[in-house]
């Protein structure tokens, strides 16, 4: 399991999944409302349009991720074949799909 081979990605992302059910109640919903925030360079895109770094880490403030840790999921979420060299791209609910179905809680009671 990710617990196994890296524990401390596994809690990374643990905590996003938790976060982004709790508060946006699941992962498309979390997307939806990080696509409709304000980046903190000021960006907006179009409804459908993928979720930029900016807007990311705008929507995981009030879950308390560090920087670092927004950084490491936004590039973890992505599609290899998504990145551009430099630049960034964008998530869709293709990319976190996978996490609408992923209990961690579960697999941690399971390896008890």
């Amino acid at each position: 399991t990710l617990r196994d081979w890296d524990p401390d990605a596994f809690e990374i992302l643990r905590k996003f999944v938790t976060f982004a059910r709790q508060r946006y109640g699941n992962m498309n919903r979390f997307l939806k409302a990080a696509e409709s925030m304000q980046g903190e360079e000021g960006e907006r895109v179009a409804p459908g349009g993928g979720v930029p770094f900016g807007m990311f880490r705008s929507a995981l403030k009030p879950g308390g991720f560090l920087p670092s840790k927004c950084f490491l999921l936004f590039e973890a979420l992505q599609a290899p074949g998504k990145k551009r060299g430099q630049s960034m791209a964008y998530l869709f609910p293709v990319d976190i799909r996978y996490l609408s179905h992923w209990d961690p809680d579960r697999e941690v009671k399971e390896e008890a």
